[in-house]
């Protein structure tokens, strides 16, 4: 069922998420135009968060976002770039909201093996890479997978040393899970034998009740 005709965009609202919020209408309209209802079954949300981020009143968080778009699309789903569209568009209206008004400027990406961006902005100190097609690490590329990096060039550093302090915590993690899958699996043998000894202890009890009983019924 058709929904209903949705209201203009409320006034003041940034040209970024105006962008943003036509562009979703638009594949809405696109895919006849589902009703709330119809959307909020197919992708759990409540129609509530459906209305708010349809209707331009605020921005909807990536998820909100990303789920609504499966349930307008349907089983067919996005194209690779029309993804890449939305989730730039996403980017850039969360700048936005965050950084007020900036001057943004495309520039050409450099050429890099397998993480060439296919499209990057850059818009004051925000470096937006977004890559539609990327390989996996075993080599094959992986077909309509989306990437989407932002850096801040002033924190880049500073990201940097944060992602070699997590590594360095999971490996040491790692070190210790290993060591307590040892641990479980010795405890795991030790508990297997004092079973099997405790069963025979019972068997041989058994039997000898058995042979008492024989003898006392023989007597």
């Amino acid at each position: 069922m058709a929904g209903r005709p949705m209201n203009p965009l409320p006034p003041g609202t940034p040209k970024e998420v105006a962008e943003l919020v036509l562009l979703m209408r638009e594949l809405l309209r696109h895919h006849g135009n589902p009703s709330f209802a119809e959307l909020a079954e197919r992708s759990g949300l409540g129609k509530s968060t459906i209305s708010h981020a349809l209707g331009g009143q605020r921005l909807p968080n990536r998820h909100t976002m990303e789920e609504l778009l499966k349930a307008i699309a349907g089983p067919d789903g996005l194209s690779g770039s029309e993804r890449r569209d939305f989730l730039e568009r996403w980017y850039r209206a969360q700048d936005r909201m965050v950084h007020g008004e900036r001057q943004a400027q495309p520039v050409v990406p450099p050429p890099t093996a397998d993480t060439a961006a296919d499209g990057v902005m850059v818009e004051g100190d925000r470096i937006w890479l977004v890559q539609a097609k990327h390989r996996s690490p075993a080599g094959p590329e992986e077909a309509e997978g989306t990437r989407v990096w932002v850096f801040n060039a002033d924190e880049h550093q500073a990201a940097a040393a944060e992602v070699a302090a997590a590594t360095r915590a999971l490996n040491a993690a790692m070190d210790r899970l290993e060591h307590a899958t040892a641990e479980v699996a010795e405890a795991r043998a030790v508990l297997r034998e004092a079973t099997e000894r405790a069963g025979s202890t019972l068997r041989d009890t058994e039997a000898a009740l058995r042979s008492a009983d024989d003898t006392r019924t023989e007597g």
